[in-house]
Formats: C-alpha cells, sequence, structure tokens
C-alpha cells in the first residue's frame, strides 16, 4: 500500500478492484503534479474509463472543465467537426492527452460542459468515461491516482471493447 498526505486517498486505494493489479504509478499507485500559473492538462478520459481522483495538497486553485460519459459521443463528433484535418491525419488522437479547446466549441455544439474550482485540501473526482481538461491558475501541489468499484465494471468492459475497435491504441489490460 501508499502512504498519501491524504487518508482519505489511502482508503480510496484500499477499497478499489485496482488493489489486486501490479502497481502501476498514476493508476493505481498515486503520482504527484507540480502546477504552474496557466499550466494545463488537456482533453482525456482515463485510461480503461476508470474512476480518478485529484487532490490539491497546497497552492493555488484548478479550474476543471468536464462532460459526462452520457455526452461522450458528442464531444467527440464536435472535436472532429472543429479539427478534421487532425482527425483524418490522427483517427486515433482521442486516445491521446495532446489536444485543448475551449469549452464554448463544445457548448456551441449542444454537449453540455460543466466547470468546477478545485481548492487546497479538497478532491476532485471524475467519473468512469467522463472527459475532463483544466488549468492551474497559480503554483500548486496536487496527487492523483485512478481506483474501480464494482460500478465500474460494465463500463470497464465498454472501455476494452472500444479500445478492440479501429482506431485502436496500445494501452494496459488490467
Amino acid at each position: 500500500p501508499t502512504q498519501t498526505r491524504s487518508g482519505v486517498m489511502d482508503s480510496l486505494l484500499r477499497a478499489s478492484l485496482l488493489r489486486y493489479s501490479a502497481l502501476i504509478p498514476g493508476v493505481n499507485y498515486p503520482m504527484v503534479y507540480l502546477g504552474g500559473r496557466n499550466t494545463f492538462f488537456c482533453w482525456h478520459v482515463e485510461d480503461n474509463h476508470l474512476y480518478a481522483t485529484n487532490y490539491v495538497v497546497a497552492g493555488a486553485p484548478k479550474v476543471w472543465y468536464g462532460v459526462p460519459l452520457s455526452h461522450m459521443g458528442a464531444l467527440e463528433e464536435a472535436w472532429k467537426a472543429s479539427l478534421p484535418k487532425l482527425f483524418d491525419a490522427h483517427p486515433d488522437i482521442c486516445y491521446y492527452k495532446t489536444c485543448m479547446f475551449s469549452p464554448h466549441v463544445l457548448a456551441a455544439a449542444g454537449v453540455p460542459v460543466y466547470r468546477a474550482v478545485h481548492e487546497a485540501g479538497s478532491f476532485m473526482i471524475t467519473t468512469p468515461g467522463a472527459y475532463h481538461a483544466g488549468f492551474n491558475t497559480g503554483f500548486n501541489i496536487a496527487e492523483s491516482t485512478n481506483f474501480a468499484f464494482c460500478d465500474w465494471l460494465p463500463t470497464g468492459g465498454d472501455a476494452l471493447r472500444r479500445y478492440r475497435t479501429p482506431p485502436t491504441r496500445d494501452t494496459t489490460v488490467l
């Protein structure tokens, strides 16, 4: 088991189905992230559509944008429509954390986008299959890891089927 600054994250990891897996940094073993003003994390879903938690240990807030799993297809269609040449060249681009675009692009396409400000000393939980992106408003230190409960199993199965459908990418299969 791991020791983190927050006992809650340790509890999540002990209760997670991933506790039976080999330790994979950032997946079932927390990673530490240092954020600086206006540094960002691109639109993505977690590997295998797992849950994720992020705990801001200290410093400036993060701003998060999220789109629920129920609108994954609509987000990807809006993404393809706004960047058609990129998708023609890289049809699997949505599997990589390489694209950042305004939430207004999604909202204009009718995709619901939720915004949250994540303060130091608090947790952000992303749900299975939810696209999310965001940025740091200043220097901060955060810990993050993935986890899975029994309710994730159907979503995890869907993720594996999706990974096997072209275009595909290499992935760690749990």
